[in-house]
């Protein structure tokens, strides 16, 4: 699968790995913990895959993509990053994915439901997302559950 790939809030970079030897060169944004991708990358693995670790709030457009660069994605994936967010700085998210997102990329998002209580996240509903991008999006849910798929269509 040719292509580039950003894996937003990449956490330990488990999945940025995987893609890097499966397909698109993924470009993770946003190790979370000291554990992370970007402490471990130069010591548990050789450097021989495509990654590039950028530690980013993926609400800010000038972190995530300081140079302008990174446009022309052909996936994106959110593991778990977007249900976290504060709904006021949702926007932010939305904003960076349709900046990098080539047409006809895919945005693959997981996200606990909404009406979770606690210190979880405060999750998505079903309508919110589609609604976050805003048109030029055809988006749906996946048979697995939480996970949703969206295709930028221009």
């Amino acid at each position: 699968m040719p292509g580039h790939a950003v894996d937003l809030g990449c956490g330990t970079g488990r999945q940025a790995r995987y893609l890097a030897t499966a397909g698109p060169s993924p470009r993770p944004t946003r190790p979370r913990r000291p554990g992370s991708a970007r402490t471990r990358e130069g010591r548990a693995e050789p450097k021989t895959h495509c990654v590039q670790w950028r530690l980013a709030d993926v609400t800010e457009p000038r972190q995530v993509d300081p140079g302008g660069r990174l446009g022309g994605v052909d996936l994106l994936l959110d593991n778990g990053c977007l249900h976290g967010i504060p709904d006021a700085h949702r926007r932010g998210w939305a904003n960076i994915v349709r900046a990098l997102a080539a047409p006809g990329c895919v945005l693959l998002v997981r996200a606990a439901p909404r009406g979770r209580r606690g210190p979880a996240p405060s999750g998505l509903g079903p309508d919110e997302l589609p609604a976050l991008l805003g048109e030029g999006w055809a988006c749906g849910a996946l048979p697995e559950p939480h996970w949703y798929r969206c295709v930028r269509q221009h």
